[in-house]
């Protein structure tokens, strides 16, 4: 298969450049690692992938590493064994293997690790403090984590209960954006190379 350019649009892109499956073997070390888990419990935080034998998970991250970096510059891990795990040890599976791409990073400044995305029912308002994760509200095209003064590498997201409606995760080409503003607007591109809040 060849790499899709990193300037992709829906046109020029499918589900295979971007879907990395995720292997039988890599699926029965991670089973093994809930049976470790379940034998010796550890907080999630305290869980490093060289502590288990994950040479094929380490193989598996090893392309979606790939696909972030010379293709689409994202990709989709189908599918962890969430049938066969509580919602806990999906988290920790979650953890173990985002740890392979990359040493995982706060969600907040509090040091909020993990953060749900749910309907709780919950009413966007302005100055409510309400995150528009927590309501039904569209969320626009955004950087996540774009506060931070050293943004992570990579943003991982875990699926455990997909919507029954809506809920629907879209990206876009950075590159493509790139390239159409350079065309529109070549005067505003030495300000999109210094550094901004």
């Amino acid at each position: 298969m060849g790499a899709v350019a990193r300037n992709w649009t829906r046109d020029t892109i499918a589900p295979a450049d971007w879907t990395v499956t995720l292997p039988e073997a890599a699926a029965a070390e991670l089973l093994a690692v809930r049976d470790e888990i379940r034998r010796a419990p550890v907080p999630t935080f305290l869980l490093e992938p060289n502590d288990f034998a994950l040479d094929a998970c380490r193989a598996t991250m090893n392309e979606v590493r790939r696909r972030t970096q010379d293709g689409p510059m994202f990709a989709v891990l189908d599918r962890l064994p969430l049938a066969e795990v509580t919602r806990e040890e999906a988290i920790q599976l979650y953890w173990l293997m985002s740890s392979l791409l990359a040493r995982p990073v706060a969600q907040k400044i509090t040091g909020q690790m993990f953060l749900d995305v749910t309907d709780t029912g919950a009413k966007l308002k302005p100055g409510s403090g309400i995150r528009p994760t927590v309501t039904n509200v569209d969320l626009r095209f955004h950087n996540d984590n774009s506060y931070n003064q050293t943004p992570p590498d990579y943003v991982c997201l875990l699926c455990l209960h997909p919507a029954r409606q809506g809920g629907i995760s879209q990206v876009m080409s950075v590159a493509t954006v790139h390239e159409a503003l350079e065309a529109r607007y070549p005067e505003l591109m030495p300000r999109l190379y210094r550094p901004f809040w």
